[in-house]
């Protein structure tokens, strides 16, 4: 009888889990020691990201430039 009250409703579907790194382990957003121009920084992000580290550092150089130098401060205090 599917109108029964009675009857335990069917479960809803639930968020899916955020997908999980291939190591099995959550990636952590490090600061790189071995390829490093000036403090890792971008490195680190290119690691986590995924990226190309050419183009996250390109990225940094325009977004100091367009922002005025906000995100050289933050560069710094990464």
């Amino acid at each position: 009888m599917t109108g029964d009250p009675t009857e335990p409703s069917a479960p809803r579907p639930t968020e899916a889990p955020p997908p999980v790194p291939p190591s099995g382990r959550h990636r952590r957003l490090v600061r790189r020691r071995d390829d490093r121009m000036i403090g890792g920084v971008a490195s680190g992000l290119a690691d986590y990201l995924d990226a190309d580290v050419a183009l996250v550092r390109i990225a940094w150089v325009a977004l100091a430039f367009l922002t005025g130098g906000i995100f050289a401060l933050v560069y710094l205090g990464a």
